[in-house]
């Protein structure tokens, strides 16, 4: 067997999710958000009535009522013990995803299903977390920060809004080699008033993807610091159209759930805690 190595930085359930090739995106409309949402609230629904623990019904011995701020907020009830359905068990088989090639790797590395959805993932790719300040200024240049191993702080400015790459959770870089987990945090700010931290007007490409390194960089980086840099710009430009479209739908679903919450506000009605005892088991 071809032996590959995989550095694992950091392993959170966002990372073993599927990957949504954004092939059938398309640009979202109010009325199509609105359905979304409400067939997501139905959905909903229909799960909570489906819970085991909804359908029984409960022989209330004693209850008590904690209340705050003039209405009740939590009431606990002692009840009997309930006859609880039996736990669903998971019938598939959960190595059934995976070959014959990757459960060996996940035996000689002692590698938990997580960490081996990660690997089948990322195609064992060499995982990099990138670390990015980013500041949006009127979207239309953002200024990022980074350091490399050495601690040292590198100042560019793109001509991308990183508005866009809100969500994005990492990247396959074009080397074949590596996968970016990014670690980002993007705030916003105005052109007028940042003129003198801002390069230029004309400096930055007005027809292509691109950065340039800021003066205001306590050093200049080598051609390995702007690596995972050049590795985004480019990811950025080949997925340019779908990350628009992306950041176009949430906007749209987004605003969709506040006309939902405003038609129909919440009703405010106490948390139910249903509790009884429990034999501790003979010895």
């Amino acid at each position: 067997m071809k032996t590959r190595y995989l550095l694992l930085i950091c392993l959170l359930p966002w990372l073993v999710a599927e990957a949504d090739d954004g092939s059938d995106l398309r640009l979202l409309s109010d009325a199509e958000a609105d359905a979304i949402v409400r067939a997501e609230v139905a959905a909903r629904a229909d799960r909570e009535a489906a819970r085991p623990f909804n359908r029984i019904e409960f022989d209330v011995l004693e209850t008590r009522e904690v209340s705050r701020e003039g209405r009740t907020n939590l009431i606990m009830n002692r009840v009997t013990p309930p006859d609880l359905p039996p736990v669903p068990q998971e019938e598939a088989d959960p190595y059934a995803r995976f070959s014959e090639e990757e459960l060996e790797v996940a035996r000689d590395y002692g590698l938990s299903l997580a960490a081996l959805a990660y690997l089948q993932r990322t195609d064992y790719l060499e995982n990099v977390t990138l670390f990015l300040s980013a500041t949006i200024y009127d979207r239309e240049i953002t200024r990022l920060r980074w350091q490399n191993a050495e601690g040292r702080t590198f100042t560019v400015h793109s001509n991308i809004d990183f508005n866009y790459l809100r969500g994005v959770r990492g990247f396959e870089a074009g080397d074949g080699k590596t996968y970016y987990t990014l670690m980002m945090g993007i705030g916003e700010a105005g052109v007028a008033a940042n003129e003198s931290h801002l390069p230029p007007p004309g400096t930055l490409d007005s027809e292509n993807v691109g950065y340039v390194v800021s003066a205001e960089s306590t050093f200049l980086p080598t051609r390995e610091d702007l690596v995972p840099i050049d590795a985004l710009h480019a990811w950025y430009q080949e997925n340019e159209e779908r990350l628009k479209i992306e950041h176009q739908r949430r906007g749209a679903l987004n605003a969709a759930w506040v006309r939902h919450r405003a038609a129909n506000p919440p009703e405010e009605r106490p948390a139910v805690i249903n509790f009884w005892p429990v034999e501790p088991p003979r010895r």
